[in-house]
């Protein structure tokens, strides 16, 4: 079953990816999908936690070191090596009435360190550059990889 939801999700990325074919290089393409796919995962095990974690950070980011409020926060979410505070999962980005760019820079900056640099990796914001001129593709891959189950039940 887990085998065979792997397959499922796999396909449904590509498939999801192949909207923005032909904005990008296959080489940018690819790190755009592997991107998105581990914001994804990371939205589906920490997103229940968004709202908890905004609190959180938005009481207590002025007193505490960073040390310990990002040991905290990792603690709000459920002991993960990481967490958002920004108060976002992907469905809110989408419900959100300010300018997707607006809601887009403020969901990446709630990432933990380990996040932003793997996503500074895949050249992320320099991806979305790309796709943030085209604003009707990126929020399309939003709503599109939002569909996408990759719970810890599921994958």
């Amino acid at each position: 079953m887990l085998e065979q939801n792997i397959k499922v999700s796999a396909s449904r990325i590509w498939q999801v990816c192949s909207h923005v074919r032909g904005l990008m290089p296959d080489s940018q393409l690819q790190q755009v999908a592997i991107a998105f796919t581990f914001l994804r995962r990371i939205d589906c095990l920490v997103g229940k936690y968004a709202k908890e974690c905004a609190s959180f950070y938005e009481k207590n980011h002025e007193t505490l070191s960073e040390e310990r409020l990002d040991k905290k926060l990792r603690e709000i979410s459920g002991g993960y090596s990481f967490y958002n505070y920004s108060g976002y999962t992907f469905s809110v980005l989408l419900l959100s009435n300010k300018s997707v760019d607006l809601v887009l820079n403020t969901y990446l900056q709630g990432f933990s360190i380990n996040v932003i640099e793997f996503l500074d990796g895949m050249n992320f914001r320099q991806n979305l550059g790309v796709l943030q001129r085209q604003s009707r593709y990126l929020v399309e891959l939003f709503q599109l990889f939002a569909e996408i189950d990759l719970s810890a039940s599921s994958v």
